[in-house]
């Protein structure tokens, strides 16, 4: 029955890999199963066991309210699941209607299944119309038994009041009651070996307990087998630590758990727990047990029942892992997912940025004009108050102003060419575009040392249909990225080698190398993936790079790889010309 419970759940939660054998293990099970929806009362699901007990087609079955096969009305139901709660039952009793207007009794087993935001009523259904009605005939038989006792007794009693006028009348009805009694102890015996039917022709493991030597007082034929014995008398005698494991699945020893249920069947009448046994040949298993408190003949006796419930818990270990492996994979995918958003967000604030420098550079022009006019006023303004001897350090020292003015104009019409987004691809040299770079870059933000930039190695007339902007980006990364790594290695002097050349393809190949130390081995893998960097929580590193290798594999189709030297970092670059296609932001 657990295991028929956890077979549904896994139906209807598991991944698609396990949908098809779960499925069929439900469907083929021997047990009677319903999935009942528990807002509509509508059956959902029924298996193969369902179909052939209720004699309704499959898809007919599933479409039938469970009120239509329930014969009980909505008070009758309430008044069911109130003595089951009375008699500590797991179950209800319940009479269903079978398609062809036969009422049978049965035993209904129900759990609820919570599936996203819906719940299910998930139920087991065990057919005991035979065993109600064997119970019926009992009670019958033992009322009739008293009935007629009481009649005969009434009847001796009045007999014997008049036995001296009616001695003769008294030994024939004295024959007559000796052969009723010879009839009520053959009645009785029947009835014995009936309730023992019951008990050692079950299916379900059954042993009875002493409760003052807690030793087997007897068991039938399935508790022999599921005991892994091979008969009666292996079992009897025995003890429950004897068919026990050590320890219980909480860790509590088995010789204190069994005390406590013991007990608290004593004291309550009955216990419902899992235990966990051992077999003979050391092989483990775990039971739902059932254990109550019987009288027999004035003695007090412990029965208790065995399900063996070993697959349902390893389905429910393996439902565990399975959802600690789904969970592990939506952590990563979280993870990823807020990698990209951190993506986008630098990305858009690399181009406001960008977008503020130009502003910038453009609000600037007007101040910076302002104050060229100026100059040129003073000089006009004072070259007549200055005496001649002093009237040429004068100009001298207002041209540097003007000429410093003049390189600062330069700087931002630089800026504003380079990275205004309405940039067109041109011819751009790629030696004049690394000295351009390094001319407008701040080396000593990065790197306190030497630099020294050998671009020898580079053709002087390499040029590639790019946007300037790019061109000066792409260099300009590798040598800060060089610059960075040499700060921190503390060296003194940083020589970065850069060559160029023309590959057969049509492509252009950029090599540049360096003297820092190389690059980690560990980064090394993945140096061009988001955040690669040692210092990845620190803003605006590990993306340089990333970006770097997105312009030139998506925007021209180029190809961009890392290696080490005996000396430091190798970076090697492949560029197509920039079509019209590519000139993505």
């Amino acid at each position: 029955m657990g295991a028929a419970f956890s077979v549904l759940f896994l139906l209807h939660h598991a991944k698609p890999v396990f949908a098809i054998e779960t499925h069929n293990l439900f469907q083929h099970h021997g047990a009677i199963m319903l999935l009942i929806d528990t807002e509509t009362g509508q059956i959902i699901r029924a298996n193969q066991a369902a179909v052939d007990f209720y004699g309704y087609p499959l898809d007919a079955l599933q479409g039938l309210l469970i009120s239509q096969i329930n014969a009980l009305s909505s008070d009758q139901i309430r008044d069911e699941m109130a003595a089951a709660a009375a008699q500590n039952r797991n179950y209800f009793i319940f009479p269903h209607r079978l398609a062809n207007g036969e009422m049978r009794t049965v035993e209904v087993y129900s759990w609820p299944i919570h599936d996203g935001d819906t719940t299910k009523l998930f139920s087991i259904i065990h057919d005991v119309s035979d065993k109600v009605a064997a119970e019926a005939q009992l009670l019958a038989q033992h009322a009739e038994v008293e009935a007629l006792v009481v009649e005969r007794t009434e009847w001796l009693v009045w007999v014997f009041g008049v036995a001296v006028l009616l001695q003769a009348s008294i030994i024939i009805l004295l024959f007559f009651a000796v052969r009723q009694r010879k009839q009520f102890l053959a009645r009785l015996s029947a009835s014995e070996k009936y309730n023992r039917a019951l008990f050692a022709d079950s299916r379900i493991a059954q042993v009875v307990i002493n409760p003052i030597s807690g030793q087997f007082r007897d068991c039938n034929e399935a508790a022999i087998a599921i005991y892994g014995f091979t008969s009666r008398k292996d079992v009897l005698g025995k003890t429950p630590l004897d068919v026990s494991a050590p320890i219980q699945a909480d860790g509590t020893p088995s010789e204190i758990a069994a005390q406590a249920h013991i007990a608290h069947a004593k004291q309550h009448g009955s216990a419902v727990f899992e235990w966990r046994h051992r077999r003979p040949d050391g092989h483990v298993w775990d039971a739902d047990t059932h254990l109550m408190l019987v009288e027999h003949q004035g003695e007090q006796l412990l029965l208790f029942s065995l399900i063996d419930i070993t697959k349902r818990k390893q389905a429910e270990a393996a439902l565990q892992e399975t959802l600690a492996t789904l969970q592990s994979q939506i952590d990563m995918a979280i993870q990823k997912t807020r990698e990209q958003d951190n993506i986008i967000f630098e990305q858009n604030r690399h181009k406001s940025l960008t977008d503020l420098l130009v502003n910038l550079a453009h609000q600037w022009r007007q101040p910076l004009s302002a104050v060229a006019l100026t100059l040129q006023e003073i000089d006009d303004e004072y070259q007549a108050l200055i005496p001649a001897e002093q009237l040429e350090p004068f100009r001298a020292t207002l041209d540097r102003g003007v000429g410093q003015i003049m390189s600062l104009s330069e700087t931002l019409n630089y800026f504003t060419s380079l990275y205004e987004s309405n940039e067109t691809p041109t011819l751009v040299n790629i030696a004049e575009a690394l000295k351009q770079g390094l001319t407008y870059f701040d080396i000593k933000y990065y790197y306190d040392g030497v630099l020294i930039v050998e671009s020898s190695g580079l053709d002087a007339s390499l040029e590639l249909r790019a946007r300037k902007s790019d061109m000066t980006e792409i260099l300009i990364e590798v040598v800060q990225n060089a610059c960075t790594a040499a700060h921190d290695q503390r060296l003194e002097t940083l020589i970065i080698t850069v060559r160029g050349s023309r590959l057969e393809s049509g492509a252009l190949y950029i090599e540049i190398e360096d003297n820092a130390g190389g690059i980690d081995q560990s980064i090394l893998p993945v140096i061009f993936a988001p955040y690669a960097t040692t210092a990845f929580k620190e803003r605006n590193k590990g993306l340089g790079l990333y970006m770097l290798k997105r312009i030139v594999e998506e925007r021209y189709h180029g190809t961009i790889q890392a290696g080490n030297t005996q000396e430091g970092a190798r970076i090697a670059i492949t560029l197509d010309n920039l079509s019209d296609a590519n000139l993505t932001p």
